[in-house]
């Protein structure tokens, strides 16, 4: 987990919207954020996940073995 602040040109997504772009559960999500497959990101005290696109597309590729 990392607390660094937003690039101004960078997306992020919430743990819902990364679930459904690599096609897992949020249980999923989450056992990939503790195992460190997947980055996460905390900019709120509320603590909700958020992740970067191109970390999630990232995880896409490699999940499905797509081309770079």
């Amino acid at each position: 987990m990392l607390n660094d602040p937003k690039q101004e040109n960078e997306v992020y997504v919430g743990i819902r919207d990364a679930a459904e772009r690599l096609g897992v559960s949020l249980a999923t999500i989450r056992r990939m954020t503790s195992r460190g497959d997947l980055r996460f990101y905390r900019f709120s005290s509320l603590g909700h996940r958020r992740f970067r696109m191109q970390d999630v597309e990232d995880a896409r590729k490699i999940r499905y073995n797509l081309a770079a």
